[in-house]
């Protein structure tokens, strides 16, 4: 499919120096069979392997972990309340609704992105 203007805002439109362009969806395509990281809106997030997805985002994921958030108990001196990711759920299977992903990491690991 050629672009045109009409097209090109939806498929993410032209190309960089060199044609390197990589569009969302052809990223995410090239997830497909690997571990990718998911934050979603609010305070959840998801470590599994791609399975599928539509044209909106929603996902299959298989060998999932779900972590949610807890205020850490630990008194940092500062008077500051510090949040401490924590493994919920393992689910074998799940669909993600595309409407709540804030961000997709491919091949992301929960443990490498601290919050302190």
């Amino acid at each position: 499919m050629s672009e045109t203007p009409a097209n090109k805002s939806q498929t993410g439109g032209g190309t960089q120096k060199g044609g390197n362009t990589i569009l969302p969806l052809a990223l995410i395509d090239k997830c497909i069979g690997s571990r990718i990281y998911v934050v979603m809106k609010g305070d959840k997030e998801f470590s599994g392997v791609l399975r599928g997805f539509d044209e909106y985002v929603n996902m299959v994921l298989d060998d999932v972990q779900e972590y949610g958030f807890k205020v850490d108990d630990g008194d940092s001196g500062d008077g500051n309340k510090k949040l401490k990711r924590v493994l919920v759920n393992r689910l074998e299977t799940i669909l993600l609704s595309g409407n709540n992903v804030a961000m997709l990491v491919p091949g992301g690991d929960p443990d490498s992105f601290n919050f302190s």
